[in-house]
């Protein structure tokens, strides 16, 4: 009797302490903050192939709200042949219109929820079909049917494709073959062929074509294959700093920030300065990925040239031309006229943080930054400053996406960034600010723990 007594105790003593683990564990998870967003739910379709039928050949996709959200991302596929045909990022209204889909096909969509600390999974798909019939698909007749395809060198390939009865243009669609990700889109084409503009070196990719006329679009062929290879870049940057001749522009900083033009292929850049007086180099910096760079202190008194070359894996090209400037003796700038923003281009529009310091406050040290696409811009510029010192520690140069994660910032600290978008005729103005605050608190996920009586 005694020991069942003892045994009793026990289970009851562990079970009390179970009990107040549960507790402790659920107020944690209360007071805890939630960073995180829910699913969004589709309203438009079926939850099984081939799903709810329509003529429309543009269909009006619709979600439910999910909390936490402040923006959406859509991805609409063929079914039958799983690419992708349809991509939306960064949706703030819970509805969007897809652009023209062929007849006769089944597709599958999906929608995620994101917010200034990320995106939650995808929901899951949700089918449709759309009736009638529609133009057979072009044959490609450039690359190969098969992974990964033939090695070229040229970064602007031609496509070529057979002709359809009945078409009057063709669409051409050009995705990464590793990452899935739509490169370029090109509709109207009366010809068939198309020349691509500048593509990345050392990627794969796959293109489909489709057919079109006033009643719509047929399906994108099946997709074909081909690799480009990294070439070394033909062409040298242009210097923004300095002039053509000695002793050249005269400047107070003796730490001046070198610029120059990016160069289509470059991954990075080799940067020369030589001291005129010595004729020694006197700064020398390879593989520098941004097309900025702050020299270290030069000496007052002095004329400097430098050059720059673009360099990727397979080599660098040949240097630029020499640009010439002077280090004044006090630290006092030649009049220096300014370069104009380009007025064709406008400044986007932040995604991340908000218009007053200190900011949204953030628990990863490693910020998200997120902007919209400008029109026209091939490129973006971001700077990031410490609000209280007003010191700039992050600086990024040519960023060809609308997405850029900090490297580790220090915590306890407010945040101002802020982005231009460029292209080659030069750069928009500087975006507003937005403010974000790295908190000192490092927060882990709550724990859910099931007690199951008996």
């Amino acid at each position: 009797m005694g020991s069942s007594g003892l045994i009793q105790i026990g289970f009851l003593t562990t079970k009390s302490w179970i009990k107040s683990l549960c507790l402790f564990v659920f107020i944690l998870g209360h007071i805890s903050p939630v960073y995180a967003q829910s699913i969004p739910r589709p309203l438009f379709g079926e939850e099984s192939a081939p799903g709810t039928s329509t003529s429309d050949t543009t269909p009006f996709l619709r979600w439910s709200t999910a909390s936490g959200t402040s923006t959406y991302d859509v991805e609409v596929r063929d079914v039958d042949h799983g690419e992708l045909v349809a991509v939306a990022e960064g949706r703030a209204t819970t509805n969007y219109s897809t652009p023209a889909l062929a007849r006769g096909r089944d597709y599958e969509w999906s929608v995620r929820g994101c917010n200034s600390s990320g995106c939650s999974a995808f929901s899951e798909p949700y089918y449709f079909n759309i009736t009638g019939t529609s133009l057979d698909a072009p044959n490609p007749l450039f690359g190969s049917a098969f992974p990964l395809g033939p090695v070229i060198d040229d970064t602007t390939p031609r496509f070529r494709w057979s002709s359809v009865t009945g078409a009057r243009t063709y669409g051409v669609l050009i995705r990464n073959t590793e990452t899935d990700e739509i490169v370029h889109i090109e509709d109207g084409q009366s010809a068939t062929a198309f020349t691509t503009p500048a593509l990345l070196g050392a990627q794969n990719y796959k293109w489909s074509v489709r057919a079109c006329n006033t009643s719509g679009c047929g399906a994108y062929s099946n997709p074909y294959f081909f690799q480009i290879e990294e070439s070394i870049p033909t062409a040298s940057p242009t210097l923004l700093l300095g002039s053509s001749t000695r002793p050249g522009t005269s400047y107070g900083d003796t730490t001046p920030l070198l610029r120059w033009t990016s160069v289509s292929g470059a991954t990075s850049y080799d940067i020369d300065v030589f001291d005129l007086s010595s004729n020694r180099l006197v700064v020398n910096v390879d593989r520098r990925a941004a097309t900025s760079f702050t020299t270290r202190p030069l000496v007052r008194g002095r004329s400097y040239r430098w050059t720059v070359r673009a360099c990727n894996s397979a080599g660098c090209g040949t240097n630029s031309s020499p640009s010439f400037f002077t280090i004044s003796s006090t630290a006092v700038d030649s009049p220096v006229t300014n370069p104009v923003p380009d007025a064709t281009l406008s400044a986007p529009e932040l995604l991340f943080g908000s218009s007053q310091a200190p900011g949204i406050t953030v628990r990863e040290n490693t910020a998200a930054l997120r902007w919209t696409a400008v029109s026209g811009a091939t490129s973006y510029d971001i700077d990031v400053f410490n609000t209280e010192s007003g010191e700039r520690i992050v600086s990024i140069d040519d960023r060809a996406s609308t997405t850029f994660v900090t490297p580790e910032l220090p915590r306890g600290q407010s945040y101002r960034w802020n982005v231009r978008a460029c292209n080659r005729s030069g750069c928009s103005a500087r975006s507003q600010s937005a403010f974000f605050f790295v908190s000192n608190v490092i927060i882990t996920p709550a724990i859910s723990i099931l007690l199951l009586d008996n």
